[in-house]
């Protein structure tokens, strides 16, 4: 469930929104969450993982500027869908897809190059319901700056490698938090 390189980000730069591609994101980052509550709006990116495909991909152009593979989690009308049902799936060539993670535990971003219709869409770490389920995407690498953070304790699993996911990893459902 991952980015194209086509995505396009609303980042806060020296204080003024700016909007990035995929491509131009660089950890450090401050990405719009998409979030209603003010000191929830950015979130710095620590991690960004690049994964391979393997030639053509399955994505949907969810909105312009918002091209996810299929079953990457996406928020319409306040419910997480998955992108093929919010539009048509296509073959695509994508040499890499990529998947993200943020500071703390606003795991949200705003993807599309209106921010009018920009929509929410899941970073690694956020759970979408019980129709995604507590699958390997609800995991993050790296801890918030809470010390003895209890969702961290539950959350975080440092060892997970995000660039080569596969069907056994999948396959494995984590505890809630």
């Amino acid at each position: 469930t991952c980015f194209t390189d086509s995505c396009v980000f609303h980042v806060l730069k020296s204080g003024r929104p700016v909007q990035k591609s995929m491509r131009q994101l660089k950890e450090g980052d401050m990405l719009h969450t998409g979030s209603p509550v003010r000191e929830e709006q950015f979130r710095r990116v620590t991690r960004i993982w690049q994964c391979p495909t393997l030639g053509e991909s399955a994505t949907v152009e969810v909105i312009p500027g918002c091209r996810l593979t299929t079953g990457h989690p996406v928020k319409m009308g306040g419910t997480w869908r998955r992108p093929e049902s919010c539009g048509e799936v296509e073959l695509t060539h994508e040499r890499q897809v990529y998947t993200i993670e943020l500071e703390g535990h606003v795991d949200t971003v705003l993807v599309g190059r209106s921010m009018q219709e920009a929509v929410v869409v899941a970073a690694l770490g956020v759970y979408c319901g019980e129709s995604f389920g507590w699958n390997l995407f609800t995991r993050k690498t790296r801890p918030c700056e809470q010390p003895n953070c209890a969702k961290c304790a539950v959350a975080v699993v440092p060892s997970l490698d995000f660039r080569n996911v596969t069907s056994d990893m999948m396959a494995v459902r984590y505890p809630p938090y």
